[in-house]
């Protein structure tokens, strides 16, 4: 919100004063130190104010001052705030290093105090703010500080800065630091390319006109070289001339990061281009590089092109101002032909050069063909009307630039005749720029085409989407799911995928991650495909829409529609369904009145709907042929104009005209899902594998050449593990196993006649066919069984993405077809309602809308997308099936709060949040009894309670977490978990004797309603005693075992077997409390009552995939229940959550003396007498519950 004036500084305070949850900004007010106090004031009262913006207002010390002390709130919501250019100094900054001292709550995010009179105390006091500002668990809040063209700095203070960079007091969180014209000399800069060596967050520094020599350039090239974080680095208009250039040179050769430098105006000359040639071609990261305003000229031109070319990775180059001429331009164009790896430029400056017309044709030659460049700027170069002319031919059939600038340049009427022209049949070009004396006709025919570009792109979408809206189209999309062990190296394999550098840095994934969704491309070499990650702004019906729109167009311009561009929209239309109508007889502009045979219709329809169309009769098909047919004649239009208005406004000519790679057919999709390692959340994996999709399983090639061969063991169970879990959810999805720090081979040779890689290929192929024979469908790389690869280095990567490639095409997934009403409706669950979860009603409206009415194809549809991973859909119960969560990482994320995450520093923020909520106590209590209050899940899922209802129910249905009935527990000396409260430990021991009976009363009443909001966390439980070891040892006990050994004994199902066991044992307690004692619960063992004499221990033996059930032998005992009600949950938890794909056999130990303690199958056991104890059950022990595993989750507790 903008004030315009003083007396807009009332209006101002009340928008303060009325808690809107927005930034304000009093730009350009004289607010003074009057003004800053009303605006402490109503600020201090205002909790949703996140952003203030002050600049030029004239508050000087005093107001400043008073603007800082409102962080001495710990309640502040504030986090930027911007104060350039109002005569501050150093003595108000010494109150905000105080402030920031004192207060924990210290969490401002962005300052900006640029064109002030800061010095050197001030830089003192901004790097004490920046040491405090990280001192709470490690975790630093300010992230962008700007301090430009505060020259009083100098070096001193820059030393200042630089030691909060550093050091002990290295600052953990600052991400963009803006230091021009600083006042920095020699030593300044030292100081700053020093911390750089040390910092690890820092990820854009600016130092641009301030007094960089030789030596500091050498200095800060040296930073570069072990710097991992840092990706822009601008050191323009310092002077430091070719040998600091030189530096900079050395640094790119071993930088793997940096992602933009900036070095114009610094006297470079041609000789040192060589050597920055050099260092572009074998630099992979650098994207963009300005070299404007030197003295490089054509050698120095040849130099650069050609590193950038043996790079192939620059998108962006600025060559302005370097005296280029016609030769120089020759060897630039190189840059914009395609070849067998064409450079993906985007944006190419060359102004104030003299290329004259012999160098701009020759751009033009090589524009011709270009399909990346976006921008191209070419003004003041000497250039006439014959250059206009040969540009204007090359766009006559280019279709990817959408700027061109020609400005301050020699071009006359013949010029701009050809360029007017152009633009009649030319559709990217969005901005023309000429003199000054054109700039009026050039923009009014660039108006008038624009609105004839738009109507048309609209004409041809709607056109397009008519054409498909009853028919299927390729989804072309797909899951990549990497797992495997903590530290194996998995989200670093994602990034060496779409190309990003190695980050050493990185925190370990928890749970979950799924934020990345990625691109594979085909480039314009024929089956060459290109990883990108997608923009979050880019949708999949966006795709398809634009891919229809595109492909009409291209219809249009191969029947030679495009001449009649002058024609009127009008006419342009008529000729466009007069010559569809005659050549295609209303294929594109009507719905097909033929449809396909009966036999393709049936096997489209068998792809979408197969649990549904085998089963129907000839006549049930008859009718629901009508039945369908009905429908789609009242089926409502996917879309309209008015959609497209809304969901383009005035950007559907570039998507259309000029965004191609919007629009591919070669487009494939993956959503990746990064599988955090650590094992408190390999419970919460099953609930998100599924059996579409591409496996990485990721492990450590030290591991397996470890000289310790405990830890070799250790490693190949892990993968057996995970190979095991796959073949559970995914039998038959494809299972690339990958092996990362390929360094730590002999020699670090990657070749098939490594001994250790002949080493591992062999464990592994017997560990693989140990597990599964030929069951796992696994991805060789040529002869080997896994893929040897170094994410710092990359090699080894191109094996992986073209192996994911080939399977990816290849796979039913990509293939499938998906009906575009489908694709309408995820968009609409996705887009248009902002929600997290929706419940099945509003997805029915919504299938509704799109013409999908039926029920069972919003089934097939919401499977098809939870096996896509772009929704989380369970279907184990119809109350699990109610619901569509449409966020998936904002449910696992929620998931993950009540899971500990160790030192991950977003976990840090949210303890220290719960400090501030006086919530800490109970998140404690967590950690140690693995119960947690209702209290403490509100304040991790909502203040309100609305998505803590949804949350708590969805856990408990997908078992990892239950109601605790049996109130608040503590521990005593002898372990375990009981309830054994006095009246102290319930507040009321200093307070009986005063208290009536009655109040007494109330006070318990008041303990048990909150006792009655408690669950149970089986994740959370760590290693504890449930016994006296020795009163252990004294008893007898009859023994059965589940054992799962035949395929293994997966994570997770000890602890939702606990969960059921604690559910159920509480809805017995809830009804006698003097019956059933409290359930005694260890991370592997536990010992629970489902009667007053049913007692039973369960232990975990993972070595071993058992299960282990003692029951005490006394003649009350009854074995026989336990074991009907553990099987029956063994069932229902393999039901929801296992995919059915556990298998286990039951034995039970002999005690006879002949063959004490052997293991005797169930099948064995019935008619011997010593085992009559588990299958002697009357009609009161029935367990209902049995058969019924897919019932509702409550329904199923009260039948047991």
């Amino acid at each position: 919100m903008e004030w315009e004036n003083v007396h807009s500084l009332k209006l101002g305070l009340g928008v303060l004063n009325s808690n809107v949850n927005d930034a304000v900004s009093f730009r350009g007010v004289r607010v003074g130190e009057d003004g800053a106090k009303g605006i402490s004031k109503n600020i201090n009262k205002n909790l949703t104010c996140v952003g203030l913006d002050l600049g030029n207002c004239d508050l000087g010390e005093d107001g400043t001052k008073v603007i800082f002390q409102m962080f001495k709130n710990p309640n502040l919501p504030l986090q930027v705030l911007k104060l350039d250019s109002n005569h501050i100094h150093s003595n108000s900054l010494t109150v905000l290093e105080n402030i920031s001292k004192e207060n924990v709550n210290f969490f401002l995010k962005e300052l900006d105090l640029s064109d002030n009179q800061i010095d050197e105390e001030g830089a003192a006091s901004l790097g004490k703010i920046l040491e405090n500002s990280q001192r709470t668990q490690g975790l630093a809040a300010l992230k962008r500080l700007l301090l430009c063209r505060n020259e009083n700095i100098g070096d001193a203070g820059a030393a200042s800065i630089a030691a909060a960079l550093s050091g002990q007091n290295n600052n953990k969180g600052l991400e963009f630091l803006d230091l021009t014209q600083c006042g920095f000399g020699r030593n300044g800069c030292i100081a700053i390319g020093n911390a750089i060596k040390e910092n690890t967050t820092l990820q854009a520094l600016i130092l641009r006109k301030n007094s960089m020599d030789l030596i500091s350039c050498v200095s800060m090239s040296e930073a570069l070289k072990v710097n991992n974080t840092l990706e822009m680095l601008d050191v323009s208009s310092n002077g430091f001339g070719h040998y600091g250039a030189y530096s900079f040179s050395e640094a790119l050769k071993e930088n793997k990061t940096l992602r933009s430098l900036d070095i114009s105006d610094n006297k470079v000359n041609e000789d040192v281009c060589n050597e920055l040639g050099a260092a572009l071609a074998v630099n992979k990261g650098l994207k963009y590089l300005n070299m404007a305003n030197n003295y490089i000229q054509d050698g120095g031109a040849r130099e650069i092109i050609s590193g950038i070319l043996a790079s192939g990775t620059i998108t962006s180059i600025n060559l302005s101002g370097n005296n280029i001429s016609e030769n120089g331009a020759k060897h630039i164009s190189a840059v914009l032909e395609t070849g067998e790896a064409p450079v993906p430029l985007k944006k190419l400056v060359l102004a104030n050069n003299n290329i004259k017309d012999k160098g701009a044709k020759d751009i033009a030659r090589a524009l011709k063909d270009n399909d990346s460049l976006n921008y191209l700027d070419l003004s003041t170069n000497d250039l006439r009307d014959e250059s206009a002319k040969h540009i204007a031919d090359a766009l006559l059939t280019n279709r990817s630039l959408q700027t061109l600038i020609l400005a301050g340049n020699a071009i006359e009427t013949n010029g701009l005749v050809a360029l007017t022209k152009m633009l009649e049949e030319n559709s990217s070009i969005l901005d023309l720029r000429l003199n000054a004396k054109h700039k009026d006709i050039v923009s009014n025919k660039m108006n008038e085409l624009y609105e004839k570009k738009q109507q048309l792109a609209k004409e041809m979408v709607l056109s397009g989407i008519k054409s498909m809206e009853s028919k299927s189209v390729r989804w072309n999309r797909s899951k990549l799911m990497v797992v495997g062990k903590e530290g194996a190296g998995k989200t670093a394999l994602v990034r060496s995928i779409l190309g990003q550098s190695f980050n050493p840095t990185r925190q370990a994934t928890a749970g979950v991650n799924t934020s990345s969704s990625v691109y594979l491309r085909k480039t314009s070499s024929k089956n060459v495909y290109k990883w990108e990650e997608r923009e979050d702004s880019q949708n999949d019906l966006d795709e398809i829409i634009l891919r229809a729109g595109r492909k009409e167009l291209e219809k249009m311009q191969r029947k030679k529609i495009s001449e009649a561009s002058n024609s009127s929209v009008q006419e342009i239309s008529t000729s466009v369904n007069k010559n569809e109508k005659e050549e295609t007889k209303g294929k594109i502009l009507k719905p097909p009145k033929k449809r396909s045979s009966k036999k393709q219709k049936d096997s489209v329809e068998e792809e979408i709907f197969p649990n549904v169309v085998r089963t129907l009769t000839t006549q049930q098909k008859k009718k629901k042929k009508l039945r369908k047919s009905n429908i789609r004649s009242s089926r409502p239009r996917l879309l309209d104009e008015e959609d497209l208005d809304r969901r383009y406004k005035d950007d559907i000519v570039s998507k259309i005209f000029v965004e191609k790679r919007a629009v591919t057919e070669d487009t494939l999709t993956f959503m990746v899902w990064d599988y955090g390692g650590q094992r408190a959340f390999y419970s919460l994996h099953h609930l998100f594998l599924t059996k579409m999709g591409i496996y990485l399983l990721v492990f450590d090639l030290g591991d397996l050449l470890s000289e310790n061969e405990r830890d070799v063991a250790e490693a190949i169970a892990y993968l057996s593990r995970w190979m095991n879990t796959i073949l559970l959810h995914g039998s038959q999805a494809p299972v690339m196993l990958v092996g990362t720090k390929l360094d730590l081979l002999q020699a670090g040779k990657y070749d098939e006649d490594n001994p250790d890689i002949l080493k591992i290929d062999k464990m592994l192929c017997e560990e693989v066919d140990a597990i599964s024979g030929n069951k796992l469908n696994l991805v060789q790389n040529g002869d080997l069984k896994f893929f040897p690869i170094d994410n710092t280095t990359k090699r080894g990567v191109s094996a992986v993405q073209t192996a994911i490639e080939l399977v990816a095409i290849d796979g039913s997934d990509v293939n499938q077809n998906v009906p575009l009403r489908w694709i309408r409706c995820f968009d609409m669950m996705i887009h248009d309602h902002h929600k997290y979860y929706l419940r099945m009603n509003e997805v029915k409206v919504m299938a509704d809308q799109c013409g999908i009415t039926s029920d069972d194809e919003i089934q097939q549809m919401l499977r098809l997308l939870h096996q896509l991973g772009v929704i989380v859909y369970l279907t184990a119960t119809a109350a699990l099936r109610d619901v569509v969560t449409v966020d998936p990482q904002w449910l696992i994320d929620n998931i993950l709060k009540v899971i500990p995450r160790g030192n991950d520093p977003e976990w840090a923020e949210t303890l220290d949040g719960l400090k501030k909520a006086d919530m800490y106590k109970d998140w404690k209590e967590l950690l140690k009894t693995a119960i947690v209050n209702r209290n403490l899940l509100e304040y991790f899922w909502d203040a309100d309670g609305n998505d803590a209802d949804f949350m708590i129910d969805l856990l408990q249905r997908a078992m990892i977490m239950c109601k605790w009935d049996f109130g608040k527990v503590h521990f005593t000396g002898g372990g375990g978990i009981q309830r054994r409260f006095t009246l102290e430990q319930l507040g009321l021991g200093k307070e009986t004797e005063e208290l009536t009976p009655e109040e007494i009363e109330t006070r318990l009443k008041e303990y048990r309603a909150e006792e009655n909001q408690l669950y149970f966390v089986p994740s959370v439980l760590g290693e504890r005693e449930i016994v006296d070891e020795e009163s252990f040892e004294s008893m007898e006990f009859s023994k059965c075992v589940f054992d799962f050994s035949n395929k293994f004994l997966p994570d997770g199902v000890f602890e939702r077997l606990l969960s059921l066991c604690v559910a159920y044992s509480g809805t017995l307690h809830a009804r006698d409390c003097n019956a059933i004692n409290v359930p005694l619960l260890g991370k592997h063992r536990a010992k629970v009552w489902f009667g007053e004499q049913l007692a039973f221990y369960l232990f975990e033996y993972k070595d071993t995939h058992e299960i282990h059930l003692l029951v005490q032998d006394d003649e009350n005992s009854n074995p026989a229940r336990c074991l009907d009600i553990l099987m029956s949950m063994l069932d229902k938890l393999n039901h929801d959550v296992m995919a059915n794909g556990l298998e286990w056999n039951i034995l039970f130990e002999s005690k006879a003396a002949e063959n004490r303690g052997e293991l005797i199958a169930k099948a064995d056991c019935e008619n011997r007498n010593e085992f009559s104890k588990w299958f002697s059950t009357n009609s009161s022990n029935t367990v209902e519950g049995q058969g019924h595993a897919d019932t509702d989750y409550h329904v199923f507790l009260e039948l047991l």
